[in-house]
């Protein structure tokens, strides 16, 4: 929120809806970019004790994951270093993993991995993808996650005040309803087909659309 006035009176961030020119990403613009490698490296130890602090890792437990055939492949879109990615590979060793985000930051993936989970990187069972993942991301993969996306509104309305600011703050949004997401999910082509509450985040399983009837 600190980053919100200066970030508005910005004129490259002020009136844009990209999610790229957010009051957040002005705010933290040194450390994603490779102008100051010692604030990229801060920002991606701040993302892995995040993943613990807000629970983000209950998601681990959905039975979703041992469900997956053997050499599943999961795409983690925008992962970071991927400090979710690397907990769910060493919980569920039967998936492949691919991570994607700036090339920056898959450097610092490749050195987190090589240090705390070798034994996949050795075993080729993560891929490191350098892309703008706001443009595209990688095809054929059976599976992309999409972390700190899946919350939807509940009728408290400070509360969704207060969430419409965080959203606007980290990517140019708004909170969304659980609707936003079902109609986002039919413009790519995608239904629903399970939530499932984690009490501090929901995981939502889209399906590409009339896919188990094919």
């Amino acid at each position: 929120m600190a980053a919100l006035h200066h970030a508005l009176s910005d004129p490259e961030y002020a009136s844009t809806p990209d999610p790229g020119k957010s009051p957040f990403l002005y705010a933290v613009r040194d450390e994603i970019t490779n102008s100051k490698p010692e604030k990229q490296k801060r920002f991606g130890r701040a993302m892995i004790g995040l993943s613990s602090m807000t629970g983000a890792l209950a998601v681990l437990k959905s039975p979703f994951w041992k469900a997956l055939d053997d050499n599943t492949s999961v795409c983690d879109v925008g992962a970071g270093v991927g400090s979710f990615t690397i907990k769910l590979a060493q919980e569920h060793p039967h998936l492949k993993i691919t991570l994607c985000d700036i090339p920056e930051v898959m450097k610092e993936a490749e050195k987190f991995w090589g240090k705390e989970h070798p034994r996949a990187v050795e075993g080729n069972r993560v891929e490191f993808v350098p892309v703008d993942f706001f443009k595209e991301i990688p095809e054929g993969r059976d599976v992309y996650y999409a972390q700190k996306i899946s919350r939807y509104q509940v009728p408290v309305p400070n509360l969704l005040y207060n969430m419409d600011m965080t959203m606007l703050v980290m990517v140019n949004s708004k909170e969304r309803t659980l609707a936003d997401y079902i109609n986002l999910g039919a413009m790519a082509g995608l239904e629903l087909k399970e939530m499932t509450d984690f009490a501090e985040m929901h995981l939502l399983e889209f399906r590409v659309a009339d896919a188990d009837r094919e």
